[in-house]
């Protein structure tokens, strides 16, 4: 196994071991996955590490760590997607993307 260039204590140092094993799960099972911080770099380095984890698959989906608000529609998009989101700008839109994005069973 090769060594690892994403920063995976980042990721064990914000997430307790429950959460991690069901991003893992998320990912290999190729399901929607939005990641949220305010900082930039921590959206990066997590996506990559999380990206790590699933060595020696490869995610073959849309990977967008930090999507810019304008583009904020493309959660709703029907294929697996990786996406970093900051969460400032959906605090006025909080409703309208939850309902979008988990839509009742």
């Amino acid at each position: 196994i090769p060594m690892a260039n994403a920063p995976l204590d980042l990721l064990f140092a914000l997430l307790d071991r429950h959460n991690i094993v069901q991003l893992f799960s998320l990912l290999l099972l190729e399901q929607k996955l939005i990641l949220y911080s305010k900082h930039s770099s921590i959206l990066t380095n997590a996506s990559e590490a999380l990206l790590s984890l699933i060595f020696p698959f490869r995610w073959e989906h849309v990977y967008i760590p930090v999507l810019p608000f304008q583009l904020l529609e493309f959660v709703n998009a029907p294929s697996p997607f990786i996406m970093g989101v900051h969460p400032a700008p959906l605090m006025n839109k909080q409703e309208d993307f939850l309902r979008s994005s988990c839509p009742d069973d």
